[in-house]
């Protein structure tokens, strides 16, 4: 459990590491981590860390899902080495948990995706509905998002552990 203030009791099997760690565990949401900045560092920075530290040391592979809340988003493309401007508590922590992981060396992938979207996410019913009856939607005026979908994320995942790519890698919709 990440959120264990003692930390996480996992660790790999006495025969064995696995080849790969996807690790998409987090507190991703903005407010969630504004509300309450202990539990989700807790979370998405301390225990993380330790957990993946230990599956690394065993020789397993890291695939570590990060934001493209880690760069400010003021520019289109920007590319996976531009410098680090965090938006909000969660974008800083994932900065923080990207750098960490970077500085293990050898074999941690950095996945920074666009927002996993899916069709009962709010406000897409809304809009849904409105699509069905004709009706105005009411979209967002000042935010900006470039949605992916569950399918597209898995696809990239998979393309990832397959090519075994390291380092920071990006991966939204156009």
């Amino acid at each position: 459990d990440l959120a264990d203030p003692s930390g996480p009791n996992l660790s790999p099997e006495p025969d064995g590491a696995p080849d790969w760690v996807v690790m998409c565990a987090a507190v991703t949401r903005q407010g969630d981590c504004a509300r309450d900045p202990e539990t989700s560092y807790r979370i998405n920075v301390t225990n993380t860390l330790a957990l993946v530290r230990r599956f690394h040391a065993c020789g397993s592979r890291i695939l570590f899902l990060s934001s493209t809340f880690v760069l400010a988003g003021d520019r289109p493309a920007a590319p996976p080495d531009a410098p680090y401007a965090p938006v909000g508590p969660y974008g800083a922590q994932k900065a923080e948990a990207e750098r960490a992981l970077l500085d293990l060396g050898a074999g941690v992938a950095v996945c920074r995706i666009g927002k996993v979207a899916h069709a009962a996410m709010p406000p897409v019913p809304e809009w849904i509905a409105a699509a069905r009856t004709g009706a105005r939607a009411q979209a967002f005026q000042d935010y900006y998002l470039a949605p992916v979908s569950i399918p597209f994320t898995a696809e990239v995942l998979a393309r990832i552990i397959a090519r075994g790519c390291e380092g920071v890698l990006q991966a939204t919709s156009d």
